[in-house]
């Protein structure tokens, strides 16, 4: 889905309220206001849509609602409502759906069904086309959502949301988050109308905050430097994958499990995930890959890269072929539903250099990732400092082989601010001569 958001508009009388023509400007930034008020007869739990200012120069009407236009595609969505609304019937928020709106009980780990939404919640629903839905009320920016043990389905608010700036109750509960674009795809950003996936691993509380963070690089971008394998069925409907070779430098697996199929098209790794990792060590990996619901023929794609160094091969319809650079393949009839693929990886090549990388997420809540790269095997000291340049933390302090390597600062004991870390790599031991220093800046946000 797509958004975009229209701010509230200011509309001016000038007989008493019988008429209102709208200030395209909106309200002038030099008058002086010289009253504020709401109607007098709301309605208990009534939201005021109007907010009447009285000036110098007359009075204005200020409409408090937003408006939030979200595009959606064909087939089926993952949605929420972000505007409280005057009317959350199921067929009033989205008028063209064309199937039941699908919430996930977490309590119970189960799909229901709901003719009325609510705020807070994620949904399912499949249109007939490509379109639009609008939503218009009063906005809200922070939200606080229970979440139980296991798979959540959760809602979004009136403004964007860095999933670093969620707060966590108990810390740590939650450690990836989920959108749908015709498939599963894992988000560091959630904007208003998204539903989105999480997986608590206890009993707690997740409250969303309007975040206006700078962009930090996603799993998506860590992801174009995967290998990607993608399946469209006859509807549409897409599911993407990635494979990594496990010697590559970046990050760890952090998708082992997937959440609860959707109730349309998907298709997933044998292993029940989307991101599966290949050891040059190892001999063969099973990639075979498990379709559910889908409308045949299959258009498998792919994207293979060479700096990856894995080979694949799979069987198609009893063929099998090869599975290199990109292409594409039409599946007519896979048997169970299953495609067989077979990987095997090659070591890539050792680093040339000294390098520090820049922590990721960043900024972070509560733990981060900070890898590094060592040409040469030798002595590694990696310490954080706060603003002040008092040590606070030894990361690494030993003796350490060549390669890519990767240790996690979790920061749930210090308070939000800006923090340094530094490499150090000795000959043989933390008191002698350094072969290389680096600093880089991290930035702590709870």
């Amino acid at each position: 889905m797509r958004y975009n958001y229209t701010g509230w508009k200011v509309l001016i009388t000038a007989d008493t309220g019988k008429s209102w023509s709208e200030i395209s400007t909106g309200l002038p930034s030099n008058i002086k206001i010289n009253h504020l008020a709401f109607k007098s007869n709301l309605a208990v739990g009534e939201s005021p849509q109007y907010l009447y200012a009285a000036t110098d120069n007359g009075v204005y009407k200020i409409d408090l609602n937003r408006i939030i236009n979200s595009s959606f595609v064909i087939n089926y969505n993952m949605l929420s409502v972000p505007d409280v609304v005057n009317d959350f019937t199921k067929t009033v928020v989205c008028p063209t759906a064309n199937s039941n709106a699908s919430w996930y009980d977490g309590a119970t780990q189960t799909y229901k069904t709901a003719s009325v939404l609510e705020n807070g919640k994620g949904y399912f629903v499949k249109f007939p086309s490509n379109g639009s839905v609008t939503y218009t009320g009063w906005p809200f920016y922070s939200y606080k959502v229970k979440v139980y043990p296991g798979w959540n389905l959760i809602g979004s608010i009136s403004g964007t949301v860095q999933t670093s700036s969620i707060i966590q109750e108990p810390s740590g509960i939650v450690s990836i988050y989920y959108k749908y674009v015709g498939g599963y795809v894992s988000t560091t950003v959630i904007e208003p109308g998204m539903g989105i996936w999480v997986q608590s691993s206890a009993l707690g509380y997740l409250t969303l905050p309007t975040s206006p963070l700078p962009k930090t690089v996603t799993f998506e971008d860590e992801y174009l430097q995967y290998d990607r394998i993608s399946f469209t069925d006859a509807n549409g409907e897409i599911q993407q994958m990635y494979v990594r070779n496990s010697s590559m430098r970046l990050g760890k697996d952090r998708d082992s499990e997937m959440p609860p199929d959707p109730p349309g098209f998907t298709a997933y790794f044998k292993a029940g995930n989307y991101l599966q990792s290949v050891s040059p060590t190892a001999d063969q990996k099973d990639l075979s890959i498990i379709t559910k619901r889908a409308v045949f023929p299959l258009t498998m794609l792919w994207d293979i890269k060479a700096t990856n160094q894995i080979n694949y091969r799979a069987t198609i319809d009893g063929r099998e072929i090869e599975i290199n650079g990109t292409g594409s393949i039409t599946i007519q009839n896979p048997v169970n539903g299953t495609i067989p693929l077979y990987a095997n990886a090659e070591n890539i090549a050792m680093p040339k250099s000294y390098v520090l990388e820049q922590n990721y997420p960043n900024p972070f809540n509560p733990s981060t990732t900070i890898s590094y790269q060592l040409p040469n095997d030798c002595w590694v000291t990696i310490k954080v400092f706060n603003i002040l340049g008092e040590e606070i933390k030894t990361l690494v302090d030993k003796y350490e082989t060549a390669g890519y390597k990767s240790i996690d600062f979790d920061a749930s004991n210090f308070p939000n601010g800006v923090y340094y870390y530094r490499l150090q790599s000795g000959s043989s031991s933390s008191s002698s001569g350094e072969d290389f220093t680096d600093v880089k800046k991290m930035v702590l946000i709870k």
